[in-house]
């Protein structure tokens, strides 16, 4: 049974006893004044479950907290016969503060612990049914001072949640037809404990709106950072492919570019000058890339560089931009500029500027820069530093390097030349001795046949130091090349005691370059020299194999080093000789594979063969 039936038989229950009247006129007025009395009884509870099942669909159809209480109030003041009705929530701080106030103009009223009728409620979690107040102690007349309000009774009573525990106070004044009864209570405390399910549920759905932002916020955060690792990792791979500054310098600020969303990206440096590299968007994925002087650098780009600072601007066409004036050929107008230095090793090497945020605002306006955008150019300025740092370190090196290599290639090169310049000298020893015109005549042929090879020699060298692979392929006839190699190798291990053994098997045509082919024997020749410095035997033959002219070269020297047996043909590779350049036997393999031949090397205590193969008829057509 419910307990506004209970309460209903309660209240007829209470009602005394009378005995009936003897006059039917008066006994039936008395029925019917006895039936519009319970009508009236069942009428208010109609209204009473009505508004509590109002409350009720209220609570299950909106999360609006407002919305449920400021209904709820209403309710209350309505059945209660009220003038008006204040819900008094309990704050962190332990104080009162009126969430709902009815008919008041004041906008909150606060309240501590025990303070007033609703503070004493709040402390002790009794209810209160006061019929005048102004004779309560505990009651507090500030807030009826302020607003004209004059409280007569009162029914105060504590909310509290599914834990007993207390979250807020419900209070009404001033029952118009007499005091608050028990009914009245009843009544309160059962809107109250669905008030304490709506507020409960809001701050649930509070919390969990709160998380999710929370969630939404660190989903946001971890996606920017990702995005910022993502762009760090594109500059370190940038910097470590990049084939030099303008490479490494051009596609670093095209990430500069994408990370904040500009038209333009110019990185100064300050190397002999100040040089301006820039990175322009043409359209979405379409960059342009210029390299200018800067002279004299302006006095904004000056200040950031002198004093370390980053400087942003949104203010439209900023005069002391430098990179706006540099890029005023290409006809950018700067609208917002962030300007950064770039620092290494504790010294100013130049700064980032990026130019004109892409897109446009709710208002239409341009976009603008932000302290985001500012953090992100000082994060990558300071990866692009070090970028910049390890490619100019790099450059120096490999400048270094190719200063010792130049010279090893002309240590190599004068090296080569002796050859030659021995058969010069010889020949022209010889013109010296002779008196016949026709013997000098040969003599001097001989001798511009040598300066030829000289020349031959020089600019295959300068072809090997550019990567070129021209060779001159021609008939040759085996026996008389053979015969002049002979006289060749015979100068070239002049004095060094080594025997020259020559066995031409075949001595017939083939077809390669004589003079290249020459330089190939002078290489073969002069290393097995250096494997035999106390003298020895190099034993050099001719023969064809199938379709292919073999060439061996035998010494009886000390074999080669094991460390170097597997880039033996590599450029600059060389063990244990006082003038060696590690260029001689690449020379050599270079020559082979321009003819299209091979050359494989067998090695041993006993000594070294070189064998040469190259195809009898060759391999290019000259």
């Amino acid at each position: 049974m419910a307990d506004s039936e209970h309460n209903l038989i309660a209240a007829v229950a209470e009602r005394p006893v009378r005995r009936p009247s003897t006059d039917p006129l008066a006994r039936l007025a008395e029925y019917e004044s006895e039936i519009a009395r319970l009508e009236g009884l069942v009428a208010e509870r109609d209204d009473r479950l009505i508004a509590i099942q109002e409350i009720g669909r209220a609570i299950g159809s909106t999360s609006a907290l407002d919305e449920v209480l400021n209904l709820i109030m209403d309710k209350i003041t309505y059945l209660m016969h009220a003038d008006r009705s204040t819900l008094f929530l309990l704050d962190e701080n332990g104080e009162l503060w009126s969430k709902i106030l009815q008919g008041t103009r004041v906008s909150e009223i606060r309240l501590r612990i025990g303070e007033g009728i609703a503070g004493w409620v709040a402390k002790t979690g009794k209810s209160l049914n006061i019929k005048d107040a102004y004779r309560d102690s505990r009651f507090n007349r500030n807030v009826d001072d302020q607003t004209g309000f004059q409280t007569r009774s009162c029914l105060c009573q504590p909310i509290r949640n599914q834990h007993r525990k207390i979250i807020g106070v419900v209070q009404v004044l001033n029952k118009r037809d007499g005091y608050f009864t028990v009914e009245d209570e009843t009544l309160l405390s059962a809107i109250a404990g669905q008030a304490a399910v709506s507020i409960e549920n809001s701050k649930l759905y509070l919390s969990v709106l709160a998380k999710n932002y929370e969630l939404e916020e660190y989903r946001e955060r971890l996606e920017h950072k990702v995005r910022e690792l993502d762009l760090l990792y594109e500059i370190e791979r940038e910097a470590a492919q990049a084939l030099d500054l303008d490479s490494l310098l051009s596609s670093v600020g095209q990430k500069c570019l994408e990370a904040v969303e500009a038209q333009v990206c110019g990185i100064t440096l300050l190397r002999e000058g100040a040089t301006l590299y820039s990175s322009r968007r043409i359209r979405k994925n379409d960059y342009e890339f210029d390299v200018s002087s800067l002279d004299p650098i302006n006095d904004k780009l000056s200040e950031v560089i002198s004093t370390g600072r980053p400087h942003l601007s949104n203010r439209g066409t900023d005069p002391e931009s430098a990179l706006p004036k540099a890029l005023a050929k290409l006809g950018v107008a700067a609208s917002s500029l962030i300007s950064v230095p770039l620092i290494a090793d504790d010294e100013m090497i130049g700064a980032v500027e990026v130019v004109n945020k892409m897109g446009f605002d709710d208002q239409g306006g341009r976009s603008r820069f932000d302290d985001t955008d500012l953090k992100l150019i000082t994060l990558i300025a300071s990866h692009i530093s070090t970028a910049l740092v390890t490619q100019i370190y790099r450059e120096r090196r490999e400048k270094a390097q190719r200063l010792s290599a130049i010279g090893q290639m002309v240590s190599g090169v004068l090296h080569d030349l002796k050859t030659p310049i021995s058969i010069v000298s010889g020949y022209v020893q010889l013109m010296a001795r002779q008196d016949s015109r026709e013997a000098r005549d040969q003599y001097a042929e001989a001798v511009l046949k040598q300066f030829d090879t000289l020349d031959r020699m020089t600019r295959e060298i300068l072809g090997f130091a550019r990567g070129e692979s021209t060779i001159l392929i021609r008939k040759v006839l085996l026996n008389n090349f053979m015969d002049e190699a002979e006289q060749m190798l015979q100068n070239e291990l002049m004095g060094k005691g080594i025997e020259l053994v020559v066995d031409a098997k075949y001595r017939g045509i083939a077809r390669f370059d004589e003079v290249k082919l020459k330089r190939v024997f002078a290489n073969l020749a002069r290393n097995a020299a250096d494997a035999m410095p106390h003298g020895g035997r190099l034993h050099v033959s001719t023969a064809s194999d199938d379709d292919n002219l073999v060439f061996t070269f035998k010494d009886t020297g000390q074999g080669v080093p094991r460390e170097i047996q597997g880039r033996l043909f590599e450029s600059f590779v060389t063990r244990g000789k006082k003038n060696g350049t590690g260029l001689g036997l690449a020379i050599v393999k270079k020559i082979v594979d321009e003819h299209g031949g091979s050359i494989d090397y067998d090695t041993g205590e006993s000594g070294t063969t070189f064998t040469v193969k190259l195809p009898l008829m060759g391999a290019v057509e000259a």
